[in-house]
């Protein structure tokens, strides 16, 4: 069951005030108290603070997150907040000084005798989740505006229009929906692929007809270029994987790879280890990945090229679409990431710009046998 923080922390300082209620008239607290006891119980930090200002107990949770060595003072931090108005409930996010800025929340409630209970709780997970949250709704939302616009330009303009230029027009508004509808579904792999609810179902898989499929699906892509060729090879005749995973995390790699070599080779290959670990490489002769965006690539609607695909696609005019390419989402190598991870697997890449990259997926045995 979920509860709000706030209802957290209330519990929490509850839990410790009823038992702080009969040590109320001690002066000291000792190591072995129900007190005691009680707060080294609890997940959150807890602290009692005498009338001198000085912490008269402290958890072992509380210590972790303060960083504490005997002998040192409240951080600033907690001084200021216990300056806060005496009888009232105090809540609020503090950053604590130190290399990593750790924030927690800290959770003041007054005591009898002048002493006081802090409640102090880690948040920086939480705040950098929420972050994380903020931004790809911003990102997803600029994302899908973008193209959005588009089409309804092409369609304006459609209005009115005659002949070859209603149809050129009515063309490219199609090859617009196509994308925009490709970036909904990579929202759908990619929510799915980090949703803990979605479980891998490994079964038996032809590799050659796993292979065939996927040659019959980017065969168009690349004989639109007739300078790149596109090739599988493969020692492994079955392996044992969760096909729907496999095929997407070879494909993604695929059309990446077609999308940046306008001349030489694809080569898709795979081999099998001794101890069952499941090898795929992707390798074309493209344009490389560069050493200032590397250590990106894996992050959501990051394109080495340009900023934005839409922006990307409107600067160049229909000259990606000639070919039946687009710069793409942005969400595919996030997706591969994501579902190599699922499987309990590695990615990694070997890339030298302006000759080209070869991507590497490890996968130990996902459930049965590998033959």
């Amino acid at each position: 069951m979920f509860l709000h923080p706030f209802l957290v922390c209330l519990v929490a300082l509850a839990f410790v005030a009823v038992v702080f209620w009969g040590h109320r008239k001690r002066s000291k607290i000792e190591p072995g108290s129900a007190l005691k006891q009680a707060a080294e119980q609890l997940e959150e930090g807890v602290l009692v603070i005498g009338v001198d200002g000085a912490p008269q107990l402290m958890s072992g949770p509380a210590r972790r997150l303060l960083g504490w060595r005997d002998g040192e003072g409240l951080p600033n931090p907690l001084r200021r907040l216990l300056d806060s108005p005496t009888g009232s409930l105090t809540l609020k996010p503090v950053v604590l000084p130190g290399a990593n800025d750790q924030v927690v929340e800290a959770s003041v409630l007054p005591a009898r005798s002048g002493r006081r209970i802090i409640i102090l709780r880690d948040i920086g997970e939480t705040m950098a989740l929420d972050a994380t949250r903020r931004d790809f709704v911003a990102n997803t939302s600029h994302e899908l505006r973008t193209p959005i616009a588009a089409i309804s330009g092409l369609l304006d303009l459609l209005e009115g229009a005659e002949g070859d230029y209603a149809a050129d027009l009515l063309a490219r508004a199609q090859r617009r929906a196509a994308a925009l509808g490709q970036m909904v579904e990579d929202l759908l792999s990619l929510a799915r692929a980090e949703s803990p609810d979605w479980a891998l179902r490994p079964e038996a898989i032809n590799v050659s007809a796993l292979f065939e499929q996927l040659n019959d699906r980017f065969s168009p892509l690349a004989d639109k270029n007739p300078k790149t060729a596109l090739g599988f090879e493969s020692t492994v005749d079955e392996l044992e994987a969760d096909p729907s995973a496999l095929e997407t995390v070879l494909a993604n790699l695929i059309d990446n790879a077609l999308t940046h070599t306008e001349e030489g080779s694809v080569q898709v290959s795979t081999s099998l280890a001794e101890d069952g670990t499941l090898s795929f490489w992707v390798k074309d002769t493209g344009s490389g990945i560069s050493s200032e965006i590397a250590p990106r690539i894996y992050e959501r609607f990051f394109r080495g090229d340009c900023c934005s695909f839409s922006q990307h696609s409107l600067s160049q005019g229909d000259k990606s679409e000639s070919r039946g390419a687009s710069t793409g989402t942005g969400l595919g190598l996030s997706i591969v990431n994501h579902l190599v991870s699922r499987m309990r697997g590695r990615i990694g890449f070997n890339s030298t710009e302006g000759e080209g990259t070869t991507f590497q997926v490890e996968l130990p045995p996902q459930g049965g046998k590998t033959l």
